[in-house]
C-alpha cells in the first residue's frame, strides 16, 4: 500500500522560497506516539539521538523521534527538493509560536534550522507526517509527505496564491 501525503507547511530555511514543494525524506516527530507502541524498528536511532543532542531536548517534553520515507516512494518524486520534516503535535508553542503563553522552547525555529545531519536539514514544519510515517511503516506500507510550502516561518513571507500552489501539488502527484 502506498500511502502519500498531501498537504501545507511553513518553511524553516530562508532559502526555501513560497510555493514550492517540498518531499519528506524524513518525519520529525515531537507527538510521542511511536513510543506508545512496541515496534519502534522504524525509528533510525541514529538521527533522532543526534536531533535530541542538538536540541538540548528537555526531558518534560515527549521523546521525539525520526522515521525515514519509503525509498521507493521518494525516488519516484526525486527531483523535488526534500529534507526533515517537523511534525508538531499542535499550531502555537509546538511550533515555536507564542500567543499570550510562553513557550517551553523559546528559540525554536533557530533550533530547527541550524539542525544538520549528513545531508539532511529540517525544512518545514507540519502536523501529520510522522504519525503516517510510523504508523504505515510499522504495518508494512510505503510512506511519503510533500507539502506546498504556503509560508517562510524564517523570511516571514507568505503564498499570495496558495490554492494554485496546492494545484500545482495535486497535478505533481496524480
Amino acid at each position: 500500500l502506498n500511502l502519500i501525503r498531501l498537504g501545507t507547511s511553513g518553511a524553516l530555511q530562508k532559502d526555501i522560497p513560497v510555493d514550492t514543494l517540498v518531499m519528506t525524506s524524513y518525519a520529525l516527530g515531537f507527538d510521542g506516539l511511536a513510543h506508545f507502541y512496541k515496534n519502534t524498528e522504524c525509528i533510525d536511532q541514529e538521527i533522532t539521538e543526534s536531533f535530541k543532542k542538538h536540541s538540548n531536548w528537555l526531558s518534560s517534553l515527549p521523546d521525539p523521534y525520526i522515521i525515514r520515507s519509503s525509498n521507493n516512494l521518494l525516488n519516484k518524486f526525486n527531483h523535488l527538493p526534500h529534507g526533515i520534516t517537523s511534525t508538531a503535535s499542535g499550531f502555537y508553542a509546538p511550533q515555536g509560536r507564542e500567543l499570550r503563553l510562553k513557550c517551553a522552547i523559546p528559540n525554536m525555529h533557530k533550533i530547527l534550522n541550524t539542525f544538520k545531519y549528513k545531508n539532511q536539514q529540517i525544512t518545514n514544519f507540519e502536523m501529520e507526517s510522522s504519525a503516517l510515517y510510523f504508523l504505515g511503516q510499522s504495518l508494512g506500507h510505503n510512506t511519503l509527505t510533500i507539502c506546498a510550502i504556503i509560508g517562510n516561518r524564517i523570511n516571514k513571507t507568505q503564498s499570495k496564491n496558495y490554492k494554485a500552489t496546492i494545484n500545482k501539488l495535486i497535478i505533481e502527484v496524480l
